[in-house]
């Protein structure tokens, strides 16, 4: 009886030793030709737009409001996303590019005041 869990033993070990093997190996395993993919991070200076040439268009039909706001953005492209705010960031005005550099943003959706534009933060992308 002794012999019999012995021999159950010894054969208990070698199943697992091989299971133990051949997942080292899987795990080790590496594919000809395949690089894995690389994780890092870093930080630099991020290259700005310089903003020039700002007009506001008023409405006609109340001067208080504003219709338009244009300006120039050194560094953009004609695929630039470009959006601005007059209020500090709680309301956001989508813009279209011209031939770049200028860039045109309608401010009637909601309407634009002349007081409440105290700030005006332009954000863009290329």
């Amino acid at each position: 009886m002794r012999r019999k869990r012995n021999r159950r033993a010894l054969l208990m070990t070698a199943i697992v030793a091989a299971v133990i093997a051949t997942s080292a190996y899987a795990f080790t395993n590496t594919i000809g030709g395949v690089t894995p993919p690389s994780v890092g991070s870093g930080s630099g200076a991020i290259g700005g737009y310089t903003a020039g040439n700002i007009s506001y268009t008023l409405s006609p039909a109340n001067p208080l409001n504003l219709n338009q706001v244009s300006f120039n953005l050194a560094n953009s492209t004609a695929s630039s996303v470009v959006q601005i705010s007059l209020d500090g960031g709680t309301t956001w005005y989508a813009c279209a590019m011209g031939v770049p550099p200028a860039v045109t943003c309608a401010t009637t959706a909601p309407q634009a005041t002349a007081a409440a534009a105290t700030n005006m933060t332009i954000v863009a992308q290329k």
